[in-house]
């Protein structure tokens, strides 16, 4: 089962739940807070070397966290931005420092479902590619001197992200109408990227999966010919266990397999290199190997 591969270097403070480490010292003048995962990520590419950066959730799951860490809101407070995702996914963020608050996401086309907005965006690359220039943007204006620095960094890091997503669609190219079946309704984008159907068991709303859900969810697996259940890392799995302990009962197999939603991050984890292109490429295995099976 694929390990969630997080990504960013993390301040990892104490009082911050999981997190507990010491905060590095640095030269750098310019102090930038993100909010979790994909966005430290965004801001890490596009700063590189010239700002202090921090992620306020670090490795803990972001979905209702609360900041409770004393360093981290002075951190936010002194910071010249604080770059933040929101769409319900930190709604803590404005509150932390309203004149340095800044969102990576104008311009990104969110997908309406049945319980509301699809938050999910930053796992679809193509709406990643538009948070990196929004990213971009703002880091400049806060330090114009630096602009052209920003502006190659961002224009290097879209090269990468269009080398990735043209090595998913020669890796999908047969794979195209497909279904996938996912623990929650988290992977529409990155589906919707490779021409994929993503049908998921739990609602974006999280709510209790009913028996008449789990028997639906069979039939469709059954239906498609479909032998693997892909799930969130942070996810509870006791309704796929379910699910896959049913279908096991009149013989047919299903295989749990693991896709990174790309949440939370460990300092160790970014400095192994382990960053949003690392993680997106093994989902992108992970499917590949799946759907060839």
């Amino acid at each position: 089962m694929m390990k969630k591969l997080p990504v960013f270097t993390v301040l990892c403070l104490s009082g911050l739940g999981a997190a507990s480490c010491s905060s590095p010292s640095s030269d750098k003048n310019l102090k930038i807070a993100t909010t979790f995962a994909p966005v430290y990520d965004f801001a890490k590419r596009i700063a590189g070397d010239k700002a202090e950066i921090l992620t306020i959730v670090g490795d803990n799951e972001p979905h209702d966290f609360s900041p409770n860490s004393p360093k981290i809101s002075a951190f936010c407070e002194e910071a010249d931005l604080l770059l933040a995702y929101g769409h319900g996914m930190d709604p803590y963020a404005e509150a932390m420092n309203e004149d340095a608050y800044r969102l990576v996401t104008d311009g990104v086309n969110f997908i309406e479902t049945e319980c509301g907005e699809d938050p999910h965006a930053w796992l679809g690359i193509k709406e990643a590619e538009k948070m990196l220039k929004n990213t971009c943007d703002a880091i400049a204006s806060v330090d114009p001197e630096n602009r052209d620095f920003y502006v190659s960094n961002c224009q290097n890091a879209l090269g990468e992200f269009e080398v990735v997503y043209a090595e998913g669609k020669e890796l999908l190219k047969d794979d195209i109408g497909k279904a996938i079946v996912t623990s929650h309704e988290a992977f529409a984008y990155f589906a919707s990227d490779y021409g994929l159907t993503q049908y998921s068991i739990s609602d974006i709303a999280d709510h209790e999966v009913s028996a008449t859900r789990i028997d639906t969810v069979i039939q469709y697996i059954k239906a498609n010919n479909l032998h693997t259940i892909f799930v969130e890392e942070l996810d509870s799995v006791g309704y796929v266990a379910q699910i896959k302990s049913e279908l096991e009962k009149e013989n047919y197999a299903v295989e749990l397999k693991e896709l990174s939603a790309y949440e939370s991050v460990s300092e160790e984890e970014y400095q192994d290199g382990n960053d949003y292109l690392s993680v997106y490429k093994e989902n992108l295995k992970e499917l590949s190997e799946c759907l060839k099976a």
